[in-house]
């Protein structure tokens, strides 16, 4: 969309051409601080002029100012005026961004129930929606975009696959359904590696080697000092070089998994969610007395030399011995130096037969981490990252290497970039009052299903400020949150989707059609939660209470109806029984 000729306002209007300037700075510059200075000139004569309030909007979110964008964009939207669908686009994008999935989804559901016939939104609708969890859903809304664009504006068919195929790589899309939106995507951008690299993982994962090695040596004519690219054909020579010599054979390769685990580290590597990322992080924010207990990192020679991961040697080569409960909760293990690395995989390979629990074929690939200094060890495999221990099964812990180290960035109080990047998927979690919150989300969800036309609830805690309510219609049914809590977290709330208090309202509130409660009723219960729990500081849903009633049916205006019909009416109740809530009345 142009954005500078949908303001829709007259030439007469004096401010128009300075709004006009503005957006062809941020054109070309969206950081360049005139954009500011015209938009104060022009809000503070024309303060309702909701065209320049996105403009600013989209500056500010170009200096990384996202509370105030969000902030200026929920008032926007607040008012319902010519300008909602815009300023909900903006706030899909902002909450996507920002990797606020359950926002960003109902924000792009929004926008969709507005305009129904932009291919633009039905792709970002699915894109937010596997990005939330509903993956297999939100790839076939997609699909269903690029379809529509193909019908409606097939010039701009390249774009959509764009937008398809990052979304399918940033929710684990299998590589056969990447392909064929990954393929169309190079050709419109040939040198993006955030398509191009997994494009080549996903050739291989196929064993179409001959198909990744011509993309990488395109991609590097184009591009050759791209690193990511020459990794990936460093590894495709390997391959060929063992197969050529005999050592293994390419189905061998592909049967073992190898070629998975190189497609996910290369995309956690574009994405910023791999090992040495959360290792960066981790060096951030772990606790001092962890900090001591770790040795220097390694060179670069010793650490390349090592069987161990490079990545680890790198940060820190070792990790003194008994320090393993520095860690927290009940671990032992503490990191192995290169070295100790070294002469352990000397000795397997010097005698395999005494280390039976060791094997060296290529599916049974590990690499030692750490140790607990009793016959114990901490590897990642091809599949997952484990503790193996003499005469015992292996034990999973953790989905890879770079999950259990961005669990110890989440236990130290670090920012966990993983957000947004699989499912969402709700489990205990083995905490009390979390499972306690994670439960009354669930029932919640499904109350809200009788909260009906003339259907009023209200959740309170006896003799406070801090309450959600619910008021259902014939069409959909209309939320508030508490706008009177002192202390209340703005940032949370905004961040969730409510839209602030206004001039209609002094509370937060929000709204859902009745037709799509099914879909949306989790994402406002999950408002609530996060209004109630992290805006409002309740430590517990246990202190919440509900009262509900429905209001009695009444004549339509203007009609007037036999006492026969009149006895039809429905009288309501009050008080009304709503058990799904788990809750006590008041």
């Amino acid at each position: 969309m142009n954005w500078k000729n949908n303001k829709g306002f007259g030439k007469a209007d004096p401010m128009q051409r300075e709004v006009d300037l503005a957006w062809e700075l941020y054109e070309a510059q969206p950081t360049n601080p005139e954009i500011a200075r015209i938009a104060a000139r022009v809000l503070a004569q024309q303060p309702d002029r909701n065209g320049t309030r996105i403009l600013l909007a989209k500056h500010l979110r170009a200096l990384g100012e996202q509370d105030r964008a969000r902030e200026i964009l929920h008032e926007i939207v607040s008012q319902r005026d010519r300008f909602y669908l815009n300023a909900a686009r903006e706030l899909r994008d902002l909450e996507l961004f920002e990797d606020n999935n359950a926002a960003a989804l109902r924000w792009a559901r929004a926008v969709v129930r507005e305009d129904q016939e932009s291919a633009d939104d039905v792709i970002e609708l699915g894109a937010a929606t596997a990005l939330a969890g509903e993956v297999e859903q939100g790839w076939d809304l997609m699909d269903r975009g690029v379809a529509l664009t193909a019908s409606t504006s097939p010039d701009d068919l390249g774009a959509a696959y764009l937008t398809q195929a990052i979304a399918l790589f940033q929710t684990f899309a299998p590589p056969e359904r990447f392909i064929k939106a990954a393929e169309q995507a190079v050709h419109v951008d040939p040198t993006s590696e955030f398509v191009g690299v997994p494009l080549a993982w996903s050739y291989m994962h196929e064993g179409r080697f001959d198909e990744a090695e011509e993309l990488c040596r395109r991609l590097l004519r184009i591009d050759p000092t791209n690193e990511l690219q020459s990794s990936v054909l460093g590894v495709i020579m390997a391959w060929r070089g063992a197969v050529e010599k005999g050592v293994t054979t390419l189905a061998e390769i592909h049967d073992a998994g190898v070629v998975t685990m190189a497609w996910t580290d290369a995309r956690a590597k574009i994405l910023g969610i791999d090992l040495a990322s959360a290792l960066a992080e981790l060096e951030r924010v772990m606790p001092a007395d962890l900090r001591a207990a770790l040795r220097p990192p390694a060179d670069a020679e010793s650490a390349n030399a090592s069987p161990g991961e490079r990545d680890i040697a790198t940060w820190h080569d070792g990790q003194e011995p008994g320090t393993g409960s520095l860690w927290g909760g009940d671990w032992t293990f503490r990191v192995m130096s290169a070295q100790e690395i070294t002469v352990m995989d000397e000795a397997i390979e010097a005698d395999p037969e005494a280390f039976p629990q060791w094997p060296q074929t290529v599916a049974d690939y590990y690499v030692q981490v750490m140790t607990d200094d009793a016959g114990g060890y901490f590897i990642g495999t091809i599949s997952d990252a484990l503790v193996r221990r003499p005469g015992l099964p292996d034990e999973v812990v953790a989905p890879s290497l770079a999950d259990w180290f961005w669990d110890r960035v989440v236990a130290f109080g670090g920012k966990d970039a993983r957000k947004g990047t699989g499912s969402t998927r709700r489990e205990s979690t083995g905490d009390v009052t979390a499972d306690a919150w994670i439960q009354f989300e669930e029932r919640l969800a499904q109350g809200l299903s009788l909260v009906t036309d003339r259907t009023f609830l209200v959740i309170s805690v006896p003799d406070d400020s801090r309450y959600v309510q619910f008021a259902g219609a014939a069409d959909r049914l209309d939320a508030e949150a508490s706008g009177i809590v002192v202390g209340a977290d703005e940032r949370v709330l905004m961040a969730a989707g409510w839209t602030r208090p206004g001039t209609f309202s002094p509370n937060w509130t929000t709204s859902i059609p009745r037709h799509v409660l099914g879909s949306d009723a989790t994402d406002l219960a999950r408002m609530c939660v996060e209004a109630l729990r992290d805006s409002f500081a309740l430590a517990s849903p246990d202190a919440l209470r509900y009262s509900a009633w429905r209001n009695r049916e009444e004549v339509p205006p203007g009609q007037t109806w036999s006492a026969e019909r009149l006895r039809t009416l429905d009288p309501g109740q009050d008080p009304l029984i709503l058990p799904a809530l788990g809750l006590q009345s008041n």
